[in-house]
């Protein structure tokens, strides 16, 4: 019979450092992954929110759609701070870009190492047809009594004496 003394502690110094190792770059991963589902989820909902709006003017558009991406975000990211978030707003379309970063701590295989997440989504900028905002208008007015913006009285066919 041969003698195998030590073999065990030999093959536990060589397998338990890979197992931990292998351990925390799946947290890692997971930990970035998530982030960036997070990430995109807040572009894609400011873009949403963003194109439902088309009656605000751009730099309020812009600041609307900030602020949903800033609330989606607030409390959900695990390891990023503070994402830069960039809103581009023309008269057609939408765009948002969110850019942040994850430090990973230094492993004594890969060093220490930044991950860069960025997502973006882009949208159509929705417009309603001249006919509907008159519509709107109109219905307007008449909830409010029958007054205008300069407190005129309007006829029945919403026209100004």
């Amino acid at each position: 019979m041969k003698r195998n003394s030590g073999m065990m502690t030999l093959e536990a110094a060589v397998i338990i450092p890979m197992i931990l190792i292998t351990t925390i770059l799946i947290f890692w991963t997971g930990v970035l992954l998530y982030d960036r589902a997070a990430v995109r989820s807040a572009a894609s909902a400011a873009v949403l929110r963003g194109s439902e709006r088309a009656e605000l003017s751009n730099e309020e558009l812009a600041d609307l759609m900030k602020e949903v991406a800033g609330s989606w975000l607030n409390g959900r990211l695990v390891l990023m701070d503070d994402p830069q978030v960039e809103v581009s707003v023309e008269y057609e379309s939408i765009r948002t870009g969110i850019t942040g970063s994850v430090e990973v701590p230094a492993l004594p295989v890969f060093g220490s190492a930044v991950w860069d997440v960025h997502a973006s989504a882009e949208a159509m900028r929705l417009r309603e047809s001249q006919i509907v905002r008159t519509i709107r208008r109109i219905d307007r007015v008449l909830e409010e009594g029958g007054k205008t913006e300069e407190g005129k009285e309007e006829t029945e066919y919403g026209e100004a004496p």
